[in-house]
């Protein structure tokens, strides 16, 4: 997905398919983000994102943000995201619909240089 920094329209994840007619939201547990390079407002950006793992209650993701005039990588955010019962307040199995969906999706990590 590509935007212009600056714009503030949200962005919808390719996997929010399984979220929209689900009761129980998937909540972003933990993340981790890694500001590489600065953006300037009018920057254009490419935002890449990855599933990399899927276990029964939670799914891994990364999000790279690049910068496309110099191709040089913005940042970096690695979330863990999990299955979540708002009113029990605690985290569930993945529905298997989703749990298959998901894995689907999954991006084999780049071999180290």
């Amino acid at each position: 997905m590509t935007r212009r920094v600056g714009n503030t329209t949200p962005a919808t994840p390719r996997f929010s398919f399984c979220i929209r007619e689900r009761l129980s939201p998937i909540a972003a547990n933990k993340q981790h983000i890694e500001y590489k390079r600065e953006l300037r407002v009018g920057d254009v950006v490419t935002v890449r994102s990855a599933v990399d793992e899927v276990k029964d209650k939670v799914i891994r993701l990364t999000h790279e943000m690049t910068n496309d005039e110099t191709g040089e990588v913005a940042a970096i955010m690695h979330l863990v995201a999990v299955y979540f019962d708002t009113e029990a307040r605690k985290s569930l199995p993945l529905p298997p619909d989703i749990r298959e969906r998901a894995s689907r999706m999954i991006v084999a990590s780049p071999e180290p240089k």
